[in-house]
């Protein structure tokens, strides 16, 4: 049920939010913000979190500056990477969701 599917992603990002102390004390820096969309940084150290927010039906591109000096970024919600080649990166938000970039 849809009720379900609500309850388990907000354990999930309640899980990855307490796995990363970024994420809960880290300096917030507002990377953009649109309509549709809103993502931002935490930083704390050499840790470096992207969140990314949709609230729109369709899925939503955002374009930001590189967040780390690595070549790929996890997202830890579907524990997928994507690959960095410039200074800036092309994130993907699913619709009407969120996306956590390390």
């Amino acid at each position: 049920s849809q009720q379900q599917e609500t309850l388990d992603f907000v354990r999930l990002v309640g899980t990855v939010r307490k796995g990363q102390v970024a994420l809960r004390r880290g300096d917030f820096s507002l990377l953009k913000a649109t309509q549709n969309t809103l993502v931002f940084q935490r930083k704390l150290g050499n840790d470096v979190l992207t969140v990314a927010a949709n609230r729109s039906a369709e899925e939503q591109q955002v374009s930001v500056p590189k967040p780390t000096s690595g070549d790929t970024l996890s997202e830890l919600l579907t524990e997928t990477e994507i690959t960095v080649e410039a200074d800036s990166v092309q994130l993907a938000i699913p619709p009407f969701g969120l996306a956590i970039y390390q």
